[in-house]
This record gives C-alpha cells, structure tokens and sequence, in this order.
C-alpha cells in the first residue's frame, strides 16, 4: 500500500520520515518498515510491553525503531509521538490489524496533526462490542458502530465489508484523499487499507478504491450507507 500510494520521492529510504506504528503488536510491521525504509524513523507504541523474545523491539534491537508501552487513546503518547517528526520531513501512522475504535482513534490523527501526518493507513480487524459501550463512552469514537453487525445482518452483508465502508465514510478527508485498498496477497480476510491523506498532500494519491481490479464498494453497500445516514 505504501508503494501504491506514496510517490517514491518521499518514501525513497525512508529519510525524514517517520512512521508511527500505532498498536504494534509484536512489531512485525515495524521490522519490515525498517528493511525497505532503513533510514527511516519507528515508533511502536501498544498497550502491552514487549517479551522477552520480542528483541527487536528492546532497547538497542535497531537504531531507528523504538517502542513506547502504554495506549494510542493516550493523546499525550500520541502527541509525544508525531511531535518527533523530523523537521521538514513528514509522519505517516499505521495501524494494521487495529481492533473496534482503535481504528477511528488512528484515522482523527490526521485531522488533529495536519502539517506533521502524510497520510493514515489503517487495516481494521473486529469490530466495536455493544457490550463495551459504557467502558469506552470516555474514549474517540465511542458510542460510534457498535450497530454495524445488526445492521449488516438486518441487510444481508458481510459486517466485516460493512464496517471498512462505515470507517471510509468517517474518515476526516475528502472523497479525493481517501481510498479503500485490497490487498489480495494476504491470507487474512481482514486484507482491507483504508488510506487516507492530508488535504494539503494530496496529489498522487489514487481516487479508486480498490487494488488490482478488486472491487471495494459494492452498489448493494453504497445502499446500506446512504440508508444509515
């Protein structure tokens, strides 16, 4: 996706760039962002610490990844994070995989740091529980597309297509800096990118939603869309 959508000239090794990999997991995203971009800077930042065996993500792993332990709903982290966008250069987030809210708390970043973030991409994965309304009324987004599986069987859809479509349509950009992508090499069903770019950066960016001829919005969803507004 980083390839499709981002000119060379920015991306060419990753100089003066920072990537923010939101939710890291155990930072696999980030050991090949680090290969392709080895002149870039990373930082990791999930809820849980790294293991033991997690080495690349300790202290002195890599010179240019660093982790930070604590949530992406934490607008302290977050803002520490972006504030170290080299001078002059740029910030893209990623977040792959990112469950329920924690997807539309990455794609607001671009709202909330226009000048310092490129771009936004954001692979989702399950989506927000009913059940855990009242816990996260405090956090971004909250209160937001808990209905989205009733509202996919009440249509016949898949909840999974659905929710990626409803992200789409929130996502802080115009419908010239955002796009779905997918990514048909991935084993996962979960192989959907939504990408979103900052206004003032726009160009370049492709206006189609989907990649390799895949369709990714289906008349039948534009329908379920249109009808939830």
């Amino acid at each position: 996706v980083l390839a499709k959508y981002h000119d060379k000239h920015t991306l060419e090794s990753g100089e003066n760039a920072l990537f923010f990999d939101m939710c890291s997991g155990k930072g696999i995203t980030a050991l090949m962002l680090t290969m392709r971009f080895p002149s870039a800077k990373i930082i990791c930042a999930d809820i849980r610490p790294p293991s033991e065996t997690e080495h690349h993500l300790r202290e002195g792993g890599f010179e240019n990844i660093s982790r930070i332990t604590g949530s992406i709903y934490d607008e302290d982290i977050v803002k520490n994070v972006i504030s170290q966008t080299p001078k002059g250069g740029t910030c893209i987030v990623l977040g792959t995989h990112l469950c329920g809210n924690l997807s539309v708390a990455a794609m607001d970043t671009i709202a909330q740091y226009p000048e310092q973030i490129l771009s936004v991409i954001v692979a989702p994965c399950c989506l927000p529980r009913q059940k855990k309304t009242k816990k996260l009324l405090h956090l971004p987004g909250a209160g937001w597309g808990y209905d989205t599986t009733q509202l996919a069987r009440e249509r016949g859809c898949d909840p999974f297509d659905l929710w990626s479509e409803r992200l789409f349509e929130r996502a802080p950009a115009s419908e010239d800096c955002k796009s779905i992508v997918i990514d048909t090499d991935m084993i996962s069903t979960k192989n959907k990118f939504i990408v979103v770019r900052s206004a003032g950066r726009a160009s370049g960016l492709s206006q189609t939603r989907n990649a390799d001829g895949v369709d990714g919005c289906s008349e039948k969803m534009k329908e379920i869309l249109l009808d939830k507004q």
